[in-house]
């Protein structure tokens, strides 16, 4: 009888997955290395995208036991424009759409699967992460982490980038400029990030109290409830300001400083910036 069980559906998604996995490999350069006509690189490149996608293969999955009675991953692949439509007309937002559907691609390796199913936009207006307050800061004192948020609006470092900085990667050039050098980022890409102008102070004096201390890293710790991506969007704005002049103006972009604050952030694409910092 054991023979005839079918696996569950989280196993059946890890499954399809496993050859699929690049952990540690860089996702920067699998995108350079991109065949012609070939949108997506080949791979999932990090534990968390990988989570991810079993979640909503596994939501997958079980939607297409239940309304159709169908158990294995391969006969459910027909579907998916039926689910993603259903996801549509539910209301989700643009973002959930987006990753299911690029779950999905990934898991029937497969990038234009659903393409008859037209998403919705993602807006800038729709995104609330990050904007105004949240639960979660109520468990957050930025007065008694000062120091640290004022590192964190002065490079606009991702949070695993916080806790892995180190003392020698702080750079003071012969003009007074500051700079972080050598930071690894999201799919393996390294960039030096500028310090804000007039904001060298926070991160020269948090550096000497780190060498004082003996510490190799900048931060011990970087508590769990910081918003984190809020304090990468001053930055951003700050940085923006500071290259082109003058604050963002929606569709009158000063390119190069989208190209800068895109490089300083760990992006390489404009709309990236304006979407989700400007």
């Amino acid at each position: 009888m054991s023979r005839n069980k079918v696996p569950s559906p989280k196993y059946q998604v890890q499954e399809a997955l496993k050859s699929q996995i690049r952990f540690g490999q860089s996702k920067y350069q699998a995108k350079l290395d991109r065949e012609p006509g070939q949108r997506a690189p080949e791979g999932v490149f990090s534990y968390r995208t990988h989570d991810t996608y079993v979640d909503r293969g596994e939501s997958f999955l079980r939607w297409a036991r239940e309304f159709h009675g169908i158990k294995g991953l391969a006969d459910a692949e027909k579907h998916a424009h039926e689910y993603l439509q259903q996801r549509v007309d539910q209301g989700k937002s643009a973002w959930t759409l987006q990753q299911e559907r690029a779950a999905l691609r990934k898991i029937y390796q497969n990038q234009d699967l659903a393409q008859n199913v037209r998403l919705p936009d993602r807006r800038k207006m729709d995104i609330t992460r990050s904007r105004g307050p949240k639960p979660s800061d109520v468990n957050f004192s930025e007065k008694k982490n000062q120091g640290l948020v004022d590192f964190s609006k002065a490079t606009g470092l991702r949070r695993m980038e916080l806790e892995a900085v180190r003392v020698d990667q702080v750079k003071v050039a012969l003009d007074g400029t500051v700079s972080l050098v050598n930071i690894h980022g999201k799919g393996g890409r390294v960039r030096d990030v500028p310090v804000l102008l007039g904001h060298e102070k926070a991160v020269i004096e948090v550096t000497a109290d780190a060498l004082a201390r003996g510490d190799i890293r900048v931060w011990a710790n970087v508590p769990g409830h910081m918003d984190v991506h809020s304090y990468r969007r001053e930055y951003a704005q700050a940085m923006y300001v500071q290259i082109a002049g003058s604050e963002y103006v929606p569709y009158h972009p000063d390119h190069n400083a989208l190209m800068v604050v895109s490089e300083a952030l760990g992006h390489s694409r404009e709309d990236v910036v304006v979407r989700n910092y400007l």
